[in-house]
């Protein structure tokens, strides 16, 4: 297992994750009586909204958040996350395989919920004609994140194993 501090991190993230949830799920119910009857439901590539839907749809975003947060929840916590690898692995290999696989997806659990809420905010702001869109940039930083955040943790994990497999023989 990890260390000490490690653990202790780790709970302060879950904590954080699961505010970064609970603000999800609330924003919308506080501006919901402001909220005119249509509201932005779908972007374009520029971020500019470019579909609209009934006030109710703000309750969408919060709601596939909440599924895909506690989808990841579920997964991190899953005492019995495989590796699929070419070769059977050693106990410490897999251990250590488990607690990337935990690490990944509690990072998930806050970068999803992050990019959810400024989803939601902006499309109330925008509905309240307080902005115009998400930004010019918003899809290219969510993707940049997404897939920084795996490039990162599989170069890391490349790495581990290369260093595994250069000192354990």
């Amino acid at each position: 297992m990890g260390s000490p501090t490690e653990y202790k991190n780790s709970i302060y993230l879950e904590g954080l994750a699961w505010s970064l949830l609970l603000l999800l799920i609330i924003i919308p119910f506080l501006y919901y009586n402001q909220l005119p009857d249509q509201i932005p439901s779908h972007f374009n590539g520029r971020g500019n909204p470019d579909n609209y839907s009934n006030k109710a749809s703000i309750f969408i975003m919060p709601g596939i958040g909440l599924v895909v947060f506690l989808l990841l929840h579920f997964l991190s916590n899953k005492e019995n996350l495989q590796s699929s690898t070419y070769r059977k692995l050693s106990q410490e290999e897999l251990e250590k395989a488990r607690i990337q696989s935990r690490k990944v997806l509690n990072v998930f659990k806050i970068i999803i919920p992050t990019f959810f809420i400024y989803i939601t905010y902006s499309t109330i702001q925008i509905a309240l004609g307080e902005i115009t869109g998400l930004g010019n940039y918003f899809l290219f930083v969510f993707m940049a994140v997404i897939f920084g955040t795996i490039a990162y943790y599989a170069m890391w994990n490349r790495s581990e194993y290369v260093f595994l497999h250069s000192y354990s023989r």
